[in-house]
């Protein structure tokens, strides 16, 4: 697939899922009647409106809307992009009564909260249901319902629900509103009133006024202003037209009024709007453009979001680890159990460090020469530092940590257990991926040469030792 967009349908469950990420263009209003938007700003700088409400929102901050209601984004930044996630209402059937659909007005990131867990697991979620619909494979729709699951759950936990709506009841009015929208859209250029409205609609105008406020969440008025602003960014974008001819053929009274609206929105004047324009990111506003499924945007987002819950499953790994140490020391002194359980503070630290690194540190743009250069002197410094750490007799890592165990349960060389170690770890990675993705993740060359090359240099730090060399280690 050429661009960035996957849908995947869970019949059994009536869910429908798709992932997108696109270029955010021009302004578009509009709500889904049964889709929930989670959307992830990946780059640059948007105006959101969700409802009556109007958010800027900046590089990595996330908002979710509710089936129904309106909302509309505009970009306020060269190359502005974002990760969108729909999915079905009915995902929530667990956790909701028969016919409420839960809105989440407090899931909206801001300057001071960006950063907290609550936002950052749910990047990670939507990141992996990205990628999970990317790769496909036979447990897709296993992979995408689990995800799935746990991103609604977190939802609930983290966002209580302050508002709840039930759709049965309003879907009347919803379809009255619909042909009141687009009879706003077929007309948007001439001299529209809310009379002429509800003549159309063949209701009173007091109602029609009401309908819209309540359904639309803006005003007649607003909403028509909207939608002419709208079409008039698409017209500065894709022609040369003067800006006179644009405001007047978009139903703009007069170039100051065009010029006061366009300042109150964007902060800038049209001409100084058009100007910004990239001429390849120009395309008909109604049209989304989507990312190529390898921007570098995109995948470094991607990777960012993922790196940063990475370092928090290995934390996980570790301290498993060294409850396999405790196990394998069968009965341990007291002392001995507590070294062990330092591990686990020591994993902390170790952690957030290898989450710094990923985060500020990206090879993904050099060449190959480079990138195995890099890896060299990652493995090479990983045994050192796992030799001298162990030799040291203090609290080592818990992934060495679990080495020196197996190296003394099964009286073993450490270098020799920390190969077969490796071996193991990379089968089960090779394993796991292909029996939830049906393709290999995780699992390379890098991941061949450390598994067969970190053993290899411990076991020739060890050797230096024992031939007596002062420089090294701690004399036996």
């Amino acid at each position: 697939m050429d661009s960035a967009n996957y849908e995947l349908d869970l019949p059994r469950e009536n869910i429908h899922i798709r992932c997108f990420a696109h270029n955010i263009m021009n302004y578009r209003y509009h709500w889904h009647a049964d889709d929930y938007e989670l959307s992830i700003l990946l780059y640059g700088v948007q105006s959101y409106c969700r409802g009556s409400e109007n958010s800027l929102l900046h590089e990595d901050d996330v908002i979710l809307t509710a089936p129904g209601n309106g909302h509309a984004s505009m970009t306020q930044a060269a190359a502005t992009c974002a990760l969108v996630l729909h999915f079905s209402a009915a995902a929530f059937k667990p956790l909701v009564k028969k016919g409420v659909v839960y809105q989440f007005p407090s899931c909206r990131s801001t300057d001071a909260d960006r950063s907290e867990p609550r936002y950052r697991v749910i990047r990670f979620y939507a990141s992996q249901l990205f990628r999970i619909l990317q790769q496909g494979g036979p447990y897709v729709q296993l992979a995408a319902k689990a995800t799935l699951e746990l991103l609604t759950i977190h939802l609930c936990t983290q966002f209580e629900p302050k508002n709840f709506n039930t759709l049965p009841e309003d879907l009347e009015r919803r379809a009255i509103a619909r042909r009141l929208l687009e009879y706003v859209e077929e007309h948007y250029a001439s001299k529209l009133t809310l009379e002429d409205l509800a003549d159309y609609a063949q209701y009173n105008r007091t109602y029609v006024s009401t309908l819209f406020k309540q359904i639309v969440g803006i005003n007649f008025h607003e909403y028509l202003t909207r939608v002419r602003f709208q079409h008039a960014l698409n017209d500065l974008a894709i022609t040369n037209d003067n800006l006179t001819d644009i405001a007047l053929r978009n139903g703009f009274a007069d170039l100051k009024t065009f010029n006061a609206r366009f300042r109150a929105t964007l902060q800038r004047t049209p001409a100084e709007y058009r100007a910004s324009l990239s001429p390849d990111r120009v395309v008909d506003g109604m049209t989304r453009r989507f990312l190529a499924p390898d921007d570098p945007i995109l995948q470094k987002k991607l990777a960012e979001y993922t790196h940063n819950t990475f370092s928090n499953m290995t934390l996980l790994m570790f301290t498993l680890f060294v409850l396999a140490q405790i196990a394998l020391a069968g009965k341990p002194t007291a002392r001995k159990t507590a070294e062990l359980l330092l591990q686990i503070p020591l994993s902390l630290v170790f952690t957030r460090v290898m989450g710094a690194v990923q985060r500020f540190v990206d090879l993904s743009g050099c060449t190959l020469p480079v990138r195995l250069l890099c890896l060299f002197l990652a493995i090479l410094l990983t045994g050192v530092g796992a030799a001298m750490t162990l030799q040291a007799r203090l609290i080592p890592n818990p992934g060495d940590g679990i080495v020196q165990a197996l190296s003394i349960f099964l009286n073993k060389p450490i270098g020799q257990c920390k190969n077969v170690f490796d071996i193991i770890n990379v089968i089960f990675a090779a394993v796991l991926s292909y029996g939830l993705l049906g393709r290999l993740v995780g699992v390379g060359i890098g991941s061949v040469l450390c598994m067969l090359g970190v053993g290899r240099v411990i076991a020739l730090c060890n050797w230096y030792k024992r031939i007596g060399c002062p420089h090294f280690g701690i004399r036996c």
